[in-house]
């Protein structure tokens, strides 16, 4: 009983991690793109993508080194960060 139970956590956080980076991937994307400005499905993605990264963000601001870097690398870290979950839950399997 306790295996099918760890066995549906482990796939429901595993098919909820590949969901968030996947919509992470479409706001990345659609950040290059022209779209209407009332997009809806580019809202939702923009407001899941900044409520994932902000606090990996926040949390890079406090380093002098990363507050002068000429770009931002706090979506490419929780996006790593998110891709090292995904290989643990395969692990865990």
């Amino acid at each position: 009983m306790m295996d099918q139970i760890w066995y549906v956590f482990v796939n429901t956080v595993y098919v909820g991690v590949w969901g968030i980076a996947g919509i992470m991937m479409i706001s990345a994307i659609a950040s290059w793109l022209p779209f209407d400005a009332e997009n809806k499905l580019i809202d939702f993605c923009d407001a899941v993508s900044e409520a994932i990264v902000s606090p990996i963000a926040s949390f890079l601001d406090r380093f002098e080194a990363v507050r002068q870097m000429p770009f931002d690398i706090s979506f490419f870290l929780t996006f790593l960060v998110l891709m090292l979950t995904v290989n643990l839950l395969e692990f865990l399997k």
